[in-house]
């Protein structure tokens, strides 16, 4: 899929998607090193 498609709220939808899945995955490596 071309990143063109991608534009105005889509983008940040996509964006938002993508740092929230980045925090999500440090938290769980975070817990993970705690055990």
């Amino acid at each position: 899929m071309p990143a063109q498609r991608f534009y105005g709220r889509e983008a940040e939808l996509a964006g938002a998607l993508l740092a929230w899945v980045s925090k999500v995955d440090a938290w769980f490596n975070g817990t993970e090193d705690r055990k």
